[in-house]
């Protein structure tokens, strides 16, 4: 099960725990440092002696993490991953905090508070309280306060100093505490208990500045927010209800229902701007409440199968505001860029099915039912050339050695034109809508597939057809191997073949046990991959056939792409998931999910994968791992991802007449 998420300062990595059952029983927790862009694992550490569950945290300065929970308390070095020390309590812990340059760590449990250096653990100072409740550093780091219970049960806060923990000033409250927090300038001290108890506190003289109204018996409030900006402060009580205060007139601004559900998480966090508020929305999803409209910005789900499993578990911005990183109950970290604004549209007048990005990557081809054939400026979005065919244009391919694009239209022809003036080089006439068209890596080759049963393979130097393949049914999918040496083939007659380049001539026909869709050859030119109907990814050694493994999945593979250094494969499938496993062997590696059929996936040279889903979304998440790192929404089917040839960039074609390119 995932627990708390942490940004470090700089926004380069996230910090998570997550515990490990052994046949429903404690085993072991884990915390793990990941790159923040990738996904990549940079350190795992395991530790058995008791639960981290409540909090995990990085230092400002960057070089530690610490996590709590339960009975533990536990400091790592940040880059290895390394135990710097650890504490074993015989209460439970209060979640440590550093102070403002990460040198020291305040920390404590039910009886005492303490100071320890943090690089080392020494112990400055413990103080016994009666029943401690909360702990939180000042900004600027040189005093703490507390929120305890007095030995009659009511609530307490005091103000300490860090050097030697002595309490500077003590003020009693009405009620029982149950959450603290210092506001943005560090000068008042926002606090909440039973019985809806919510105020501020001077942080200077201890005088409580007013109280925030609740009815009579209202629920308890556990825990609180305050804007950075120290304008606003967000309560939540035990019925899941959030209400966001005027810190200056104490007025109630706005409240906010936990929809869909009456559980008790905690994500409650203010953007760094103040802007903003991220609350859940039912078990598995997070929103953020524009603070000045009230208006729902962006909503970020995990997709846990159980409807009534585990809820969102944590949520936390960077300190940039740019991303959201969030843990869920499906045991997935996951980080998120809602805010992006770098999007540029590429605009056709009809659906767009197809794209590509050229070799330089400064340009975008696209083939659209408007029955064009464009080429846009990939920085600006500038329409650069059109080629207008006689029916919609299903596919585009580059020329890798020029500025020549090729196209296929259910006009029945293939076609290759010049990007810059949409010149026409070539032509060849199919006797059936062109499906597919590839181009070979050396820029000699060209191929196409066709509802009329043929893959034709044109040599460009030439101008002519150098073959022409039957198939028994559609051709919907050809392919060139890095090597030159082969074309591969799809077709719905139940059938993958390898055509050899310099002969044109059958080298190996594949059968499948239903059509065939999707095929694609791996790097280094030993593995040729095939799927269909029949939900199953195969692979086969280019060499002799052999077939190597077979991966079941739950529902027709309609893509597949191989890692462009490594001997991983990706598979979009019909049942709404995009999975990852490795060749030769089939192991899988990740799932990912959509909520409609990914019609298509593509890796990008860092070994990022990117989906195209029925359910309007485009995702990228890492091959091994299944951390989706972007999710980006569209107003109508995804058909078509291209990553740019650096994977920098992310290019999508939608059913809305729309190519969009997002910074990844």
């Amino acid at each position: 099960m995932a627990g708390p998420v942490a940004f470090s300062a700089d926004g380069s990595a996230v910090a998570v725990t997550s515990t490990v059952f052994n046949d429903g029983v404690f085993a072991e927790d884990v915390v793990q440092v990941l790159d923040a862009r990738t996904g990549a694992p940079r350190f795992a550490t395991r530790y058995a002696a008791g639960a981290l569950s409540d909090r995990v945290v990085f230092s400002p300065n960057g070089a530690l993490v610490a996590a709590s929970g339960s009975h533990s308390l536990l400091v790592l070095d940040a880059v290895t991953g390394a135990v710097k020390w650890s504490r074993e309590f015989e209460m439970f812990v209060v979640p440590p905090s550093f102070n403002s340059d990460g040198e020291l760590l305040l920390a404590g449990f039910t009886r005492a508070a303490s100071m320890f250096l943090a690089e080392t653990g020494g112990q400055l100072w413990e103080r016994p309280v009666d029943e401690l409740k909360v702990l939180a550093f000042h900004p600027g780091g040189r005093i703490f306060a507390e929120a305890c219970l007095d030995a009659s049960g009511r609530g307490n806060v005091s103000i300490a100093d860090g050097e030697n923990g002595r309490p500077e000033l003590s003020r009693p409250v009405p009620e029982r505490l149950r959450a603290l927090a210092y506001n943005g300038d560090g000068s008042m001290i926002a606090f909440g208990g039973f019985s809806g108890l919510a105020g501020l506190l001077d942080s200077t003289t201890g005088e409580i500045r007013g109280l925030f109204a609740h009815a009579a018996g209202a629920p308890d409030v556990f825990q609180l927010a305050c804007s950075p900006d120290s304008k606003l402060v967000a309560t939540r009580d035990t019925n899941s209800v959030t209400r966001v205060y005027d810190a200056g007139t104490f007025a109630l601004r706005r409240t906010i229902a936990n929809i869909g559900d009456l559980t008790t998480p905690d994500v409650l966090e203010f953007s760094p701007d103040s802007k903003s508020l991220l609350v859940n929305k039912g078990r598995h999803r997070v929103r953020a409440i524009d603070m000045a409209t009230g208006a729902e910005l962006y909503v970020l789900e995990h997709n846990n199968p159980d409807p009534m499993g585990p809820f969102m578990e944590s949520a936390v911005f960077s300190r940039d505001g740019k991303r959201v990183a969030t843990t869920g109950g499906d045991k997935v970290v996951k980080v998120f860029d809602p805010f992006s604004t770098d999007v540029v549209e590429l605009a056709h007048d009809g659906a767009v099915r197809a794209l590509a990005f050229a070799p330089d990557a400064h340009a975008v081809s696209t083939g659209s039912a408007d029955s064009s054939a464009r080429v846009f400026v990939a920085a600006t979005g500038e329409e650069r050339a059109r080629l207008n065919h006689g029916g919609p244009v299903c596919s585009v391919a580059w020329i890798p050695t020029g500025s020549l694009v090729v196209s296929g239209s259910a006009d029945r022809m293939v076609r290759v034109f010049d990007s810059t003036d949409a010149t026409e080089r070539f032509r060849l006439a199919h006797e059936g809508t062109v499906v597919a068209v590839a181009a070979s890596v050396d820029g000699r080759k060209v191929a196409s597939g066709s509802e009329d049963g043929r893959a034709r393979l044109i040599d460009l130097e030439v101008g002519t057809q150098q073959s022409s393949i039957s198939h028994d049914g559609p051709v919907v999918a050809v392919v060139f191997s890095g090597d030159k040496k082969w074309l591969g083939t799809a077709s719905l007659d139940g059938t993958a073949r390898l055509i050899n380049t310099t002969s044109g001539t059958e080298h190996l026909r594949l059968n499948l046990d239903g059509p065939v869709r999707a095929v694609a050859f791996s790097a280094d030119g030993r593995w040729f991959a095939a799927g269909g109907d029949d939900r199953t990814a195969r692979l086969f050694e280019i060499e002799n056939g052999g077939e190597r493994c077979r991966v079941v999945h739950g529902g027709a593979v309609l893509s597949l792409a191989f890692h462009p250094n490594s001997a991983v494969v990706a598979a979009g499938c019909a049942d709404g998931m995009a999975r990852t496993f490795a060749a030769p062997g089939g192991q899988s590696l990740a799932t990912l999910s959509h909520a409609g059929a990914v019609g298509m996936v593509a890796f990008s040279a860092s070994g990022l994968v990117a989906t195209a889903g029925d359910d309007q979304t485009a995702r990228v998440f890492v091959a091994d791992s299944g951390v989706e790192q972007v999710r980006h929404e569209h107003p109508g089917l995804v058909a078509a991802v291209a990553f740019s040839p650096d994977g920098g960039r992310l290019a999508t074609a939608c059913a809305d007449g729309v190519a969009r390119i997002f910074e990844v």
